[in-house]
Order: structure tokens, then C-alpha cells, then sequence
């Protein structure tokens, strides 16, 4: 079966504007890239590495009026470390070129850019990664889909960290840390010895915090030792999204203790 194959129309459709898309960005010959596909939609190295600092996750449904990209250029020009996009109701057509776009700015400003869910809009247009709850695609499917790609997974008790890790994921979402109203279907949130032993049932994979973080609780997720924190609401309801996410880079920074959590020592 062909790229752009009859049997499927619609899927056809998608396939080749997305190719068009990429086709349509410029060449970067310095690095490598080509003009079909630039070298900013290379796959990222060594991706549980990666992930680490404010991991910014766009909600355009929360932020009275604000786009994906107003958000994701505020949280970049704040100095955010990681973006990922996340729309449940928008069609793939429209999110593709939103996620393009996205990308770009990501890798212009050296952040990794992930796609929650979004299975054929991540794989058409090159995403740094995917990242899964447990009510979406199996995470061992995924991983065959996006070899050499970054593969996240919402858990939040041992066994599913633990499956996680057998599904070959590279870094775990680990809440609610706190109470959330984002998230509808969160659980109770867990405590400092719930997000370690989750951890550690994933084999020590790099853990994302999530749920209720927020400026005034930061420095305590921080002092956790995980790797990363994500925020929706304590950026896209902020006045002043780059602002916000300065203060939560700057308080990250101040608390993140990579002693906890049975890491081991750094230098």
C-alpha cells in the first residue's frame, strides 16, 4: 500500500498535506537537514535524558481566548524545557499545521516538543514524542510506532509504572501530586513515598510530576527529586504566561534536589 493510498480518503487527505507541510519548510543545509524533512524534526538522542526542569503543557480550552502557539511561544521565551501539545476535540487537520508550528519554535529554542494522544498528528509531522494515559493506545504499540522517538505514560500506582517500563516508555507521569480540576478523571493525589515507590516499580525511569502544581507548592515537588514538573493551569490562566513560567523556572531551579528518590549521587 502506497503513502497516499485510495483505500482510505480521508487518511489519504491528511497524509499528504502533512507532507506537504514538511515539504514546505526551509532547508537547513548547516545541520544536515533536507527540505522535505529539516533536521528540527530529527529525533531527539538519548531521550530519557531529556527530561528534565518546567514541562508546559498547552490547553487552549483553559486560556480565555489563547492559542496553542501564544502559549507555547510564552512558555519558551520563559524557559521552558519541555512543551507538549494537548487538544482531546480538535480535528487532526487542524492541529497538524498548530503542531508544525509548535515544533519549530521548540527546536529553535532548544525545548523537546511532545504530542499528547494525537497518534497520527505526532508520527506525520515529526514529533519529538508521544505521551499516553492509560485509557489511550497501548504504550508497547507506541513504542514500535515512534522508534527512536520519546514515549511518556500518565501513571499512577506501581503496576502501571511497572508496565510502563516493560512497554519500553522513557519517562513516566507520575500524579496527581495535588488535588486538580484540570484532569477530570484524576485520582486521590499521592504523597512523597507514592511518587517514590512508583518510581522505582518503573525501574528508576525519569519521573514527570503532575496535577495541581503550582507556584506556591513547586519547591516541595522539586525537593522530591524529580525530574520534571508539569503545569498547565499555574501558566495558561496566568496574566502573564512568560512571566509565570520564569518564576516557576527560577523556583525550580532554586529547589530541584536529584538526591531524592533513590537517585544516585552527582558529581
Amino acid at each position: 500500500m502506497g503513502l497516499f493510498s485510495r483505500e482510505h480518503p480521508e487518511e489519504c487527505q491528511f497524509r499528504r498535506r502533512a507532507h506537504l507541510l514538511l515539504r514546505q519548510r526551509p532547508q537547513n543545509k548547516k545541520r544536515g537537514g533536507t527540505a522535505a524533512y529539516p533536521s528540527f524534526y530529527a529525533p531527539p538522542k538519548k531521550g530519557k535524558q531529556l527530561i528534565k526542569g518546567i514541562y508546559v503543557i498547552t490547553d487552549s480550552d483553559l486560556a480565555f481566548g489563547r492559542g496553542h502557539l501564544d502559549i507555547t511561544h510564552a512558555a519558551l521565551s520563559g524557559g521552558a524545557s519541555i512543551i507538549q501539545l494537548r487538544d482531546k476535540t480538535a480535528p487532526d487537520e487542524e492541529l497538524l499545521p498548530i503542531a508544525v508550528d509548535m515544533q519549530r519554535l521548540c527546536r529553535e529554542a532548544g525545548a523537546l516538543f511532545i504530542v499528547n494522544d494525537r497518534v497520527e498528528v505526532a508520527l506525520q509531522m515529526g514529533a519529538d514524542g508521544i505521551h499516553v494515559g492509560q485509557s489511550d493506545r497501548p504504550a508497547g504499540e507506541l513504542r514500535r510506532l515512534f522508534k527512536g522517538k520519546i514515549l511518556g505514560v500518565s501513571t499512577g500506582t506501581e503496576e502501571e509504572a511497572r508496565a510502563a517500563a516493560l512497554a519500553g516508555a522513557d519517562y513516566v507521569g507520575v500524579g496527581p501530586v495535588y488535588d486538580t480540576s484540570t484532569k477530570k478523571d484524576a485520582g486521590p493525589a499521592l504523597c512523597g513515598e507514592d511518587i517514590e515507590r512508583v518510581k522505582n516499580a518503573g525501574g528508576g525511569l525519569p519521573v514527570v510530576a503532575i496535577g495541581g502544581i503550582s507556584e506556591e507548592n513547586l519547591a516541595e515537588v522539586a525537593s522530591l527529586g524529580v525530574e520534571s514538573a508539569a503545569v498547565i493551569s499555574a501558566v495558561v490562566l496566568s496574566p502573564n504566561m512568560e512571566e509565570a513560567t520564569r518564576r516557576l523556572v527560577q523556583i525550580w531551579n532554586n529547589g530541584y534536589s536529584p538526591r531524592r528518590l533513590g537517585a544516585e549521587d552527582v558529581d
